[in-house]
């Protein structure tokens, strides 16, 4: 089966999307000129009591680091979305973005999700795609980079319709890796053509 792109969206640093994915449809998010983070919320359409759990899906990957394969999980341990493509590794450790201390974005996450009718205090820590946690020989959780270069992805299919909150907060290194400005994301909802 082909796929074709429903919806195009571009997300400059400190803006926000929520999208609606059907079941197996997938999203993707392509960093146009490097240096993205891309923090997505995920959330079941049919019951927004059921989000995104970041532990969940540590614990049920068995790893903190995630690629083509990995399942991302709810409070619930029901599958969610499952990475179907990449072309770098992505995480969802509770740490800090160079230069923004704790929990950068969830002022910009909470407005957002707000449109589904949670609280602040009901908006999960994030999945953090193109962005690597450094962790140190005593385990503590360093801050994180963005590790995409220009045109790099990541494909996410949805195991159930869910709606996904976006908050786009690029690394303040600042600097892009080619020459399109740095931090600026793609959003591609794709549907498989019948």
């Amino acid at each position: 089966m082909t796929q074709s792109t429903d919806t195009v969206t571009v997300l400059g640093p400190g803006e926000t999307t929520t999208l609606t994915v059907p079941y197996g449809a997938v999203l993707r998010l392509r960093d146009v000129g490097g240096g993205a983070c891309g923090q997505l919320v995920v959330v079941n359409h049919g019951d927004a009591r059921e989000r995104f759990s970041a532990p969940n899906t540590m614990l049920l990957n068995k790893k903190v680091y995630f690629d083509e394969g990995s399942v991302l999980h709810s409070y619930l341990c029901n599958p969610m979305m499952t990475i179907t493509d990449t072309d770098v590794t992505h995480d969802a450790l509770p740490g800090t973005l160079a230069n923004r201390g704790p929990r950068p974005g969830a002022e910009l996450l909470a407005r957002e999700a707000a449109g589904l009718g949670l609280a602040p205090h009901q908006v999960p820590y994030p999945f953090l795609a193109f962005t690597h946690h450094t962790i140190t020989d005593s385990g503590y959780v360093g801050a994180a980079v963005s590790v995409s270069n220009p045109g790099s992805f990541i494909d996410l299919r949805a195991e159930l319709d869910v709606d996904v909150v976006i908050a786009n907060t690029p690394d303040l290194l600042g600097e892009g890796i080619g020459d399109e400005p740095p931090g600026v994301l793609e959003i591609e909802l794709l549907k498989e053509d019948a």
